[in-house]
């Protein structure tokens, strides 16, 4: 469900989750039968064939052939190495027997004993022992050199504590080995690889790095010099990004790989390797991505734009459709990767929310309006700005219009092109309404509807403004959006039937609950009690309603957010985190304030008579909001302070 694909643990909360999340909940990679080994899945490998295919024409620019040596290893190459068995001993995956058969119990297939290998062949860790018993025999004069090769290949190390693309026990890399007649020659070239690496992971992955020489107890085993480039990743740790080395004559010397120089002098090659994995997947991922999800690199992205239609018809498909296919033609010739998704077997609310996760650079939303103008709404993922989504604002109130005059609201929605309605107007006196009930009705419900239609008429969405007084008070664990309705106030009354007549009349509707809303504007609960605490000695405050306070100033955002982010219809909950009661706002409100000199009393519910009942409970589950949107909502009293301190300026 496209609610889900936000779950992620937030970075300052757990990084390390984060990370595995990510690369689960983007399609990148998931945990195969085998521990430690993993499988890249097709969006993941897409990427990774990217950094393939670029690396290798940049190998390939410098002189570089490939080709590919065998997987499997005799035991006694590793041998003639010292210090590189040493290295590697630990994590080689051993092959003894070359044969299975059936167990005589027929409880399966067994290791037939007959088959035992002469001398056991290691899985490659690396491929330096068996490349150099192969130059042997390629090598035997100054004009057989140098050698440039590179090989793309997996490798096994038998790690025990892995991480998706960071650590693994089977990875994939490539590997460059190279044979060269005289030391500068060959330490010149492992220096002129790490500065390959480096440009590619600066100029292509958009990863900063530090280039070094790693020292003596961290360089690789064999070597007499290990170059590296590092990379700084989001949690403060540095990550190692690619090395090359300088092997000296350790593995000519071990495999006797001689050849005859300028001089007719015999001498031992000199040797580098260098690689980098599918660890870069890795560092691609903690350098840019964030708590929505995938952040990727154009250059290295397997979609760099895409494109989604939004229509309330097949009629209007077509049309977008058609001039669609041009704007594809002209990315592709362009050489840019793009997708149409026009498939109608998910929400447009979903595929952005998918595509965010998964880091495409770049979405185009095309829709009947931006159709009739010859325009698109373009999103950076980078910043999750649309950089053509500016909009013009009109705030109304019933001076410019009457939301009850419903040809008054037609004309205004449809002579200003409006794309959204965000309706925030209600009666909210909610005694009154007990008196008042047509009026009441008039502005919370039929107003409303007014609203949906004229935004249906013109291809519009409407944000409608809702309450918890939907709901009767009586629950004990917060409301979700699914839980049944049962109002017991005129207001309460009006203000669900206004949900409905908006879900009828338009397809396009969001409905947004919240409870104890204040601000720093008009009257509200927030300014009453700091002037009653200013003006009384003593005063009284029901502690036993219990609910979440709202700033309005966060609902506005979250607003935004929903705009900016692609309206995703359906009924939503929405206030502060947090709960308390009516006497713990009040406490609070004066403690902020710095006012002492009132003494607050909690009183019951049936000691503050009212003709309108009141919820007990108005708890709201915020939980399918925050999903949706990708949003972090702050603590009540965080809130309270921001506005506190907007009063006092």
């Amino acid at each position: 469900m496209a609610v889900e694909l936000k779950e992620l643990t937030k970075r300052s909360e757990n990084y390390s989750q984060w990370y595995n999340d990510l690369v689960v909940k983007a399609d990148l990679a998931e945990q195969s039968p085998v521990r430690g080994c993993m499988v890249i899945k097709p969006y993941g490998y897409a990427i990774w064939e990217k950094m393939q295919r670029q690396l290798d024409d940049m190998f390939k620019e410098t002189g570089h052939v490939n080709a590919y040596f065998p997987l499997l290893i005799p035991k006694s190459y590793l041998s003639r190495e010292a210090e590189h068995v040493e290295g590697f001993a630990k994590e080689c995956a051993v092959v003894t027997h070359y044969r299975l058969k059936n167990a005589e119990d027929g409880s399966g297939v067994i290791v037939d004993p007959a088959a035992k290998l002469e001398e056991e062949l290691i899985i490659r860790p690396t491929s330096e022992t068996i490349i150099w018993s192969t130059y042997k025999n390629w090598i035997n004069s100054y004009r057989d050199l140098p050698i440039l090769c590179n090989q793309w290949a997996n490798v096994m190390r038998w790690e025990m504590r892995t991480r998706l693309f960071l650590r693994t026990a089977e990875f994939l890399w490539q590997e460059g080995h190279t044979a060269h007649a005289t030391r500068e020659e060959a330490e010149a070239e492992a220096q002129k690889m790490l500065h390959v690496y480096g440009d590619f992971a600066e100029k292509y992955m958009a990863v900063p790095v530090i280039k070094g020489v790693k020292s003596a107890n961290e360089r690789f085993a064999g070597a007499l010099d290990t170059y590296t480039i590092e990379g700084l990743m989001q949690d403060g740790k540095a990550l190692q990004c690619g090395t090359s080395h300088f092997l000296g004559q350790n593995f000519a010397k071990a495999f006797n790989v001689q050849f005859v120089d300028k001089n007719n002098k015999l001498d031992y090659v000199w040797a580098t390797s260098w690689g980098v994995s599918t660890r870069l997947m890795g560092a691609l991922i903690m350098t840019h991505s964030d708590d929505n999800g995938l952040v990727l690199p154009p250059h290295l992205a397997p979609i760099q734009v895409v494109i989604v239609p939004i229509y309330k018809n097949d009629e209007m498909l077509k049309k977008i459709d058609a001039k669609v296919e041009g704007i594809v033609n002209k990315l592709k010739a362009m050489g840019i990767s793009v997708k149409y998704d026009n498939a109608d077997n998910k929400r447009p609310g979903f595929k952005f929310a998918d595509y965010e996760l998964k880091g495409v650079p770049v979405r185009l939303v095309m829709g009947g309006r931006d159709l009739e103008n010859n325009t698109m709404e373009v999103m950076r993922r980078d910043t999750l700005e649309k950089e053509n989504g500016q909009h013009a604002y009109f705030f109304t109130d019933v001076q410019e219009l009457d939301i009850c005059d419903e040809q008054a609201v037609h004309r205004f929605v449809k002579g200003n092109r409006i794309d959204v309605i965000v309706n925030c107007a209600a009666y909210t006196a909610v005694d009154k309404a007990e008196d008042n009930q047509e009026l009441c009705d008039k502005l919370n419900h039929v107003a409303p509807g007014y609203l949906a239609a004229a935004a249906e008429a013109c291809g519009a969405a409407l944000i409608q403004v809702s309450t918890d007084y939907v709901f009767d008070g009586t629950g004990h664990t917060p409301y979700t959006e699914e839980a049944s309705t049962c109002p017991n106030s005129v207001y309460g009354s009006t203000k669900l039937a206004g949900e409905q007549a908006v879900m009828k009349h338009c397809s396009r509707a969001m409905i947004i609950r919240t409870a104890w809303l204040y601000s720093i504007y008009g009257n509200n609960f927030v300014k009453t009690m700091l002037r009653l605490g200013r003006e009384r000695e003593t005063l009284g405050v029901v502690f036993d309603q219990i609910g979440t306070p709202t700033y309005a100033n966060d609902l506005a955002r979250v607003i935004f957010a929903a705009v900016n982010r692609g309206i995703v219809p359906g009924i939503y909950h929405f206030s502060n985190e947090g709960v308390c009661s009516w006497y713990d706002f009040t406490l609070a409100i004066h403690r902020l304030a710095g006012i002492k000199t009132c003494k607050v009393n909690p009183l019951h519910t049936d000691e503050f008579p009212a003709k309108a009942p009141r919820p007990h409970y108005s708890v709201l589950d915020k939980t399918k909001i925050k999903k949706t949107f990708g949003i972090d909502i702050p603590h009540w009293e965080e809130s309270l302070a921001v506005c506190m301190k907007n009063l006092e300026e």
